[in-house]
């Protein structure tokens, strides 16, 4: 009788996943928003700062 051991492979961290690539175009895309609502307006931004917090089923990325 043979046994087969299944093994469970864990990724290693070279880069960014697909769902950090979509939560970085978010952010850039809400914060070109923000400007070009600003510049409609007339106001003058000093700093805009975007903020995304999500969360991340990794099952199918590893």
């Amino acid at each position: 009788m043979t046994e087969t051991i299944a093994t469970t492979r864990r990724s290693e961290d070279k880069g960014v996943t697909p769902v950090e690539m979509v939560f970085t175009g978010m952010a850039g895309c809400l914060t070109a928003g923000v400007a070009a609502v600003a510049q409609a307006h007339n106001i003058q931004l000093r700093s805009v700062t975007s903020r995304l917090q999500g969360r991340m089923d990794v099952r199918g990325i590893l």
